[in-house]
């Protein structure tokens, strides 16, 4: 039996409100750390944003932390007060909400790990893409982060460590067996008001509209409101809507009447009213049946190319063809992410802000994507890639959208037999070789979509190639040596698939078109991180050309129907051969964003009534005053193609159903 001393003690010592209150304070550290760490690795993104808005940014992020903690801490908070109403029930409960603080610590800092690495790739804070990557790529994923950055791992472990140590000295300074009841009057109070609290705090206040994302807007430096959320917060508010609601921004007869408008639709055009993008604009009898080859280069950055004005050799076979063909310099990346570009490129089609269309249920919807037009007329279907092709969804795409042959790094025999296979798969040599010999083999027209690879994180540059390519850049040469050796790599691989397939007898009747997927995003301005090359070449067919027209991914699908006579379409692209400079544009999404690039600016355009556009001189980024007439109207076309593009893919009305059979 314990004396009335003892009970006392223990009384004393043990205040489960304390405990609780323990938990969230440390969760606020450890978010304040994260986000100055965030801070830290993107420090070149802030350089030019003054350091009472940063202050800003760490400020109201407290309040999205505060959010995100007492949603997964409620049930922690119920366990340890309840287990000193009953003493029976006291050591279970603990064990519970010890067990339970724990594993949240972990999943938390884990997701914030994976966070900064994620941000990197897609300039966006995780959410709900994560649940999309929990698959054999995954590891894939987490290897390349571990190679990159191993002192992630460090922090993770030392974290975790701390928290072990935290709960085990508890249990040493609590005798859990011998605790007696406490007051039941004081801990109901304690009860009623700690849920009250929590409520408070998920709902971000006591504003009438519960908290959500479009409250982190609290400056006009975006990568400020970037840093206010945090990933956790971000993950739950949108594992459930990842495609489930649509945003009413602008209804959709305004919208359509506004992309008519820029896409040079006519009405009577339109075939069928319910699907207002599907359009006949050519005879059937005049298409030409060139061969067409579709080339996505990895991660390759428009500023090092030479007619954009590189300097340094990066890609030097590239750079010699880009004038033997038409070369687009006003180019841009549909979004951020790999996804986004496959998808867009192939239908022509804008992925959505707010998800993958490639990766989600919508990928069920019929599109009239590049292979489905011209499978209607006899083309062969190829999709070609040294990496794997059941990556976030693509080969449910290629075998919906209707391809004849896929190809992937578990194909390429001869990668395997050379022992070149790296962590995301084989070089970009045996990707060009592999896509040589299925040609070759080709009696019918094709359409080839190649995929390149080699120009990946990790930066480790092949083996074994006895001499054939040598290393352009040395660590003192360039802060970014690794990533330009791959780059130029690339470009070398590239070079030796068309000196062998210009030998060819079909050579001379292909269309090639030579994007990349995105750019490299380090160390680059907002123009730079969506510029990207675009170079048609054939040479046999077009006169090189450099052009101004301003263009993104979703106008590639346009302007090979333009050189091929298509007749039917249903994309929101158009022909950056067929129209005026003056009268170009782009279309782009990022983050939570949407883009607008037309004349000499570059406006980002926030998916809330409350914000309007912000635009920069798209040479120097430096911010622009735009009237309010111009700043509705950019407004109103951006979001037109936000709009219509989620409204049809809703309702997939994009193209009939017997448009396919």
């Amino acid at each position: 039996m314990l004396d009335k001393e003892q009970i006392e003690s223990i009384k004393i010592k043990y205040k489960p409100q304390y405990y609780y209150l323990s938990f969230f304070v440390i969760n606020l550290i450890i978010f304040s750390c994260f986000r100055f760490l965030f801070y830290l690795i993107y420090n070149e993104k802030f350089s030019k944003i003054p350091l009472y808005e940063v202050l800003k940014g760490f400020f109201y992020g407290i309040r999205f932390d505060a959010a995100y903690i007492a949603t997964v801490g409620i049930v922690i908070f119920l366990f340890f007060i309840l287990s000193s109403f009953r003493y029976r029930q006291l050591k279970k409960s603990i064990y519970v909400a010890l067990i339970l603080s724990l594993i949240i610590f972990i999943i938390t800092i884990f997701i914030q790990l994976a966070d900064l690495q994620y941000f990197y790739f897609s300039q966006k804070r995780l959410s709900y893409e994560i649940f999309q990557f929990l698959d054999i790529n995954f590891f894939i994923i987490m290897g390349t982060a571990i190679l990159e950055n191993p002192v992630y791992i460090l922090i993770f472990l030392l974290i975790t460590g701390f928290l072990i140590y935290l709960s085990k000295r508890f249990l040493r300074n609590n005798n859990i067996d011998n605790l007696p009841q406490l007051p039941i009057l004081k801990n109901t109070v304690i009860l009623i008001l700690g849920v009250i609290l929590h409520i408070i705090a998920i709902r971000g206040g006591f504003q009438r509209v519960p908290l959500y994302i479009v409250n982190a807007f609290v400056s006009e430096y975006n990568m400020v409101n970037l840093m206010v959320l945090n990933s956790p917060y971000m993950i739950l508010r949108t594992i459930t809507e990842k495609s489930n609601k649509t945003k009413i921004l602008i209804d959709e007869k305004t919208a359509i009447k506004n992309i008519y408008s820029k896409l040079q639709i006519k009405e009577n055009e339109i075939i069928n009213n319910e699907y207002p993008l599907f359009r006949k604009i050519k005879n059937d009898n005049n298409i030409k049946k060139y061969n067409v080859v579709i080339i996505a280069m990895e991660s390759w950055t428009g500023k090092y190319v030479e007619l954009n004005g590189d300097k340094l050799g990066v890609a030097p076979y590239f750079n010699k063809i880009s004038k033997e063909g038409i070369f687009f310099k006003n180019f841009y990346s549909l979004g951020y992410k790999t996804p986004n570009a496959l998808f867009s490129i192939l239908t022509g089609y804008p992925d959505q802000v707010e998800y993958s269309v490639m990766s989600g249920e919508r990928m069920q919807n019929r599109f009239a994507s590049l292979s489905v037009l011209l499978k209607k007329y006899g083309y062969k279907n190829m999709f070609i890639h040294g990496g794997r092709v059941d990556f976030v969804g693509l080969r449910n795409m290629l075998i919906h959208e209707q391809f004849d042959l896929i190809v992937d790094k578990h194909d390429l025999q001869k990668c395997k037999k050379d022992n070149m296979e790296r962590l995301w798969g084989c070089d970009d040599e045996y990707t060009f070789n592999r896509a040589i010999e299925e040609m070759k083999k080709t009696d019918s027209p094709f359409f080839a979509y190649i995929f390149s690879m080699s120009s990946h994180e990790p930066f480790i540059l092949p083996e074994n190639l006895n001499g054939r390519f040598k290393t352009k850049f040395k660590e003192d040469d360039h802060e970014m040596y690794e990533y330009l050796n791959l780059y130029h790599y690339s470009d070398w691989a590239l070079g030796q698939f068309f000196e062998k397939i210009r030998k060819e007898n079909f050579f001379e009747n292909t269309i090639f078109v030579i994007t990349a997927d995105h750019t490299f995003h380090r160390k680059l301005s907002l123009f730079e991180d969506f510029h990207v090359p675009l170079l048609i070449y054939a040479p046999a067919l077009l006169k090189p050309q450099q052009k101004n027209t301003i263009g993104s991914h979703i106008d590639i699908l346009a302007t090979v129907a333009g050189l091929l006579n298509l007749p039917y379409r249903a994309d929101m692209g158009k022909d950056l051969l067929n129209i005026k400079v003056d009268d170009s544009f782009a279309y782009i999404i990022g983050g939570s964003n949407v883009y607008w690039v037309e004349d000499d600016y570059f406006s980002i355009i926030w998916l809330s009534k409350d914000h309007k556009p912000i635009s920069y001189q798209r040479l120097n980024e430096e911010k622009v005053t735009i009237s309010a007439e111009v700043s509705v109207d950019i407004r109103e076309k951006a979001l037109s193609f936000y709009q219509l593009s989620s409204f049809l893919l809703f309702k997939n009305k994009i193209i009939p159903e017997n448009f396919e059979n």
